[in-house]
């Protein structure tokens, strides 16, 4: 029986994660520009994208309890309705400190949002298409890329900050009256609890959480740093740049998310890691428009191809009730990742500049492989060719 993919609660959230995505996405390449704006430093950038992933790891165990133990729905609503607030404070209170605060605020919801609605996603999915769902999933992160960065730099230079704002702000408003459209998984609500170790981390999420945050902790600094690294080099627009990122991720998932149901997750680890070393070196050698784009293109491969293989192995033999304890899990550890990476790529940027930057941040990516293939694989967590036979 071939299970349906496309279910209307699947298109519902499908549709807000495009939506709450939008929103970082148009800051990626314009948050930079206002922190300078304000007084901030290259180093303020960078210790600005770890505080804000640093954040968002306090309040993730949390968001896991709360969709596990309480509500699927409370998280994601609450997280909405702040980012609402958030973003008018960024249009109406251009001081740095302030901006600072409410970066720290953001992270804070960033990361209940984040757990909650990855969770209530995976309760759409049928376990025969897994993969290939969370890779159309998480293509509502890529499809962003391919018009925000562009779209935010325009607003930015001919509106100004306050509009791009504004803006955003309509954008999560959108993303909360979905989020109403949503029918949630019931769940017996047991409150709380005593918090421990296990309640809050899923045990069998921590071979996938760790090779993602190695895999993913170089973006915090090419994030942070490529529109000042390309506007110092001379290489063309940032936002096609990202244009060409997004084409490369959102294509890669529609062949390798069947992949990983049907063969597993080692080869598309193998092929992403590849795709992002290969990107950061073009990146480096990269002296005109055309070799920078193609740096860009082989990147968003390295996400299309890896993001859904791990995030799957993450989940793949949690029970319903333990989704929200693996999927914050998950998320915890790719916020790591951005927390190290930002400040690392900050401080690596003061001392040996950009091009050194990223030839060093190469490493993280080597030892992803190293550590599924060491270790990763021979966990249960790792694909096995099993699946339950769906019931009528």
């Amino acid at each position: 029986m071939h299970e349906k993919l496309w279910t209307k609660n699947f298109i519902i959230i499908c549709a807000a994660y495009f939506l709450t995505n939008l929103y970082p996405s148009l800051l990626i390449p314009t948050f930079p520009f206002y922190l300078k704006s304000l007084g901030g430093s290259e180093m303020t950038i960078g210790l600005t994208a770890s505080l804000f992933s640093a954040a968002a790891i306090l309040t993730r165990p949390l968001a896991g309890v709360l969709v596990d133990r309480y509500s699927r729905s409370l998280p994601l609503l609450c997280g909405l309705s702040v980012v609402v607030l958030v973003s008018l404070g960024y249009a109406f209170l251009p001081i740095l400190a302030v901006v600072l605060t409410l970066r720290l605020l953001h992270g804070l919801v960033h990361g209940m949002l984040g757990t909650a609605i990855s969770t209530n996603a995976c309760d759409t999915l049928p376990e025969s298409r897994f993969s290939e769902g969370m890779g159309f999933f998480g293509m509502m992160t890529a499809l962003p890329l391919a018009i925000a960065p562009a779209l935010g730099l325009f607003v930015m230079e001919q509106a100004g900050f306050r509009v791009l704002f504004l803006l955003l702000t309509g954008l999560i408003v959108l993303a909360l009256l979905l989020a109403l459209c949503f029918h949630y998984l019931p769940i017996q609500r047991s409150g709380l609890g005593h918090f421990s170790f296990s309640r809050i981390f899923e045990r069998s999420a921590l071979p996938a959480s760790l090779i993602v945050m190695c895999a993913f902790l170089p973006y915090s600094g090419m994030a942070s740093f490529i529109a000042l690294y390309a506007a110092e080099k001379g290489l063309g627009g940032t936002g096609i740049y990202f244009v060409f990122w997004a084409v490369a991720s959102t294509s890669a998932r529609f062949f390798f998310g069947r992949l990983c149901d049907r063969r597993g997750e080692r080869l598309p680890i193998l092929i992403g890691n590849s795709c992002f070393i290969c990107g950061l070196l073009l990146t480096v050698l990269a002296n005109g428009p055309l070799l920078f784009w193609l740096s860009g293109f082989i990147y968003g491969c390295g996400f299309g191809v890896c993001a859904p293989a791990l995030q799957t192995m993450s989940v793949r033999i949690s029970p319903p009730a333990r989704r929200g304890a693996a999927s914050s899990t998950y998320l915890i550890f790719c916020d790591l990742g951005n927390v190290l990476g930002g400040a690392l790529s900050g401080l690596l940027v003061t001392l040996v500049g950009y091009s050194s930057t990223f030839l060093l941040l190469i490493i993280s990516c080597i030892a992803s492989i190293l550590l599924y293939e060491l270790w990763g694989k021979h966990t249960p967590s790792a694909f096995r060719q099993v699946y339950h036979t769906p019931t009528a």
